[in-house]
């Protein structure tokens, strides 16, 4: 799909929000992620995770970069927002997002670090539309059944 070189299908678009999270979280790391989200993806973040993972999440408005810059701190792992938020329909400036610096320092050296992944949710936006490698996302949920 959209030209990536792997791609993997799930039974449904929470079992791959989900599968990705935990995939690139270990327990206590931190999420920043829109406060504009899928409810079930929302509870997830804010109730799943912090129990079964020990992953925390803030939730912070993604049209607000310096929000988003305040939130990340040494733990956090992943910004995670969806493309054009359900049900709100709001637009994430996803080039924006993408080529935002995510700086943390290294409590060892002090020099600047990054290891903060962006992972995007798009539903409404589907390929035709929106194209993964324009914007270079890492890691991208396509919800095809929607």
């Amino acid at each position: 799909m959209e030209g990536t070189e792997a791609a993997y299908c799930t039974a449904s678009g929470m079992s791959a929000i989900a599968a990705v999270l935990m995939q690139l979280c270990n327990s206590g790391d931190h999420i920043v992620a829109s406060n504009r989200l899928y409810g079930g993806t929302h509870a997830f973040l804010a109730h799943f995770l912090p129990r079964s993972s020990n992953v925390t999440t803030t939730f912070v408005d993604v049209e607000d970069l310096s929000s988003v810059q305040k939130a990340i701190k040494p733990s956090t792992k992943v910004l995670y927002f969806e493309s054009m938020s359900n049900p709100q329909l709001s637009v994430a400036n996803i080039p924006l997002l993408a080529g935002m610096p995510i700086a943390q320092k290294s409590p060892i050296t002090g020099l600047s670090i990054s290891y903060v992944q962006i992972l995007l949710t798009n539903k409404f936006l589907q390929t035709y539309h929106f194209q993964k490698l324009t914007h270079t996302i890492p890691y991208i949920v396509i919800l095809c059944a929607s």
